[in-house]
């Protein structure tokens, strides 16, 4: 064994090694949560309480930590990845919007002497929700805020809601589904679907959500579908819109939410279930109470690295769970054993 291929044996290896030491102390991203408004472990009529779970094949229902509402929250939820909002009953007749971090804690007043909401969405500067009787609203997220009606809709069953860049869509049970353009500040002038808004009623939709390109219907007519169509596309007849089939999980899509190429669903029967966006892999994900409404979804937080000890301490450092130290640690004494005995050996050849 020569010089040279000693030394390219150890360059080879500690490539090798680089590898397999960046592949076991990088931390994985968190996984993804999924939040819900539940019934479940309560009694009384609308008690309901806002759940959470990394999504997982099966959820694991639990109630996010905090005091969430100070007596109950209304069917509303949303989320911008860095707070939840929900409609709270604040014990006097009327609704607060507020927020809380993603764990539950921090309840803060966005608004106070709301109505009770039917959908809330979020966008990066307002919140915007409707209301059954009293329409569409937009409010700033800084507490203390005061909501504005956005709308110029009569009658009333203001139930479905998205807001998709600068273009916001809301379906109202009693007359069909609407778009405009809001900044958030100013009443807006509503487009209605002419197609069939007859065909909308009779779907009983609940709620709306939007990616980049396309508009989602939950609704309760019990066909087992999610309608989905091109937002350039949304004043055609529902009969025209893409179907989602999802009646291996339920019949119903009360509340609907899209996430990384994925709608979340609940049933308003306690199941909550998920489906590609584009209609593959229908997926009962939980039975949670005897009714669940609205549904959101956050990206996990990436977990902080633990910063590795001082010389003075005894202990590895962490490189990630424990097979992952493990790993890097035998990898660390086999380098050493590698790099001691080339360095034998090209010391031998040289003396």
């Amino acid at each position: 064994m020569n010089r040279t291929f000693v030394i390219a044996l150890i360059a080879v290896l500690s490539s090798a090694m680089g590898t397999i030491f960046a592949a076991t102390s990088a931390s994985a991203t968190g996984e993804n949560i999924l939040y819900w408004v539940s019934d479940e472990g309560h009694t009384s009529t609308g008690d309901n309480r806002v759940f959470s779970s990394p999504i997982t094949q099966t959820l694991i229902n639990s109630p996010i930590s905090g005091n969430t509402a100070s007596t109950f929250t209304s069917r509303a939820l949303a989320t911008d990845g860095t707070y939840l909002y929900f409609n709270d009953n604040n014990n006097s007749g009327s609704w607060d919007i507020v927020r809380t971090n993603l764990d539950g804690t921090n309840k803060t007043v966005i608004a106070t002497g709301v109505s009770e909401a039917s959908q809330l969405v979020s966008n990066s500067t307002f919140l915007f929700y409707s209301t059954w009787n009293d329409g569409v609203f937009a409010v700033s997220k800084t507490p203390g805020s005061t909501p504005n009606r956005i709308d110029n809709i009569s009658g009333s069953g203001f139930q479905g809601l998205a807001v998709c860049g600068t273009d916001i869509y809301a379906e109202v049970y009693s007359d069909g589904l609407y778009k405009a353009t809001s900044n958030g500040t100013t009443a807006v002038s509503f487009t209605k679907n002419t197609a069939n808004a007859g065909s909308f009623n009779a779907l009983s939709v609940t709620s709306l959500a939007c990616d980049s390109n396309n508009l989602y219907l939950g609704q309760l007519q019990g066909n087992g579908v999610i309608y989905k169509t091109p937002l350039s596309s949304w004043n055609a007849n529902p009969s025209t819109w893409t179907q989602l089939n999802i009646s291996s999980v339920t019949n119903y899509s009360w509340g609907i939410f899209y996430f990384s190429d994925s709608i979340y669903f609940s049933d308003s029967n306690g199941k909550i279930g998920s489906i590609t966006s584009t209609g593959t892999s229908p997926t009962l994900m939980t039975t949670s109470g005897s009714s669940t409404w609205n549904v959101a979804v956050t990206a996990g937080p990436t977990p902080t690295p633990t910063p590795s000890p001082s010389n003075s301490s005894n202990t590895l450092p962490n490189t990630g769970s424990n097979g992952e130290s493990l790993i890097g640690f035998a990898g660390l004494l086999l380098m050493g054993g590698i790099s001691l005995l080339a360095y034998a050996i090209i010391r031998r050849r040289i003396v």
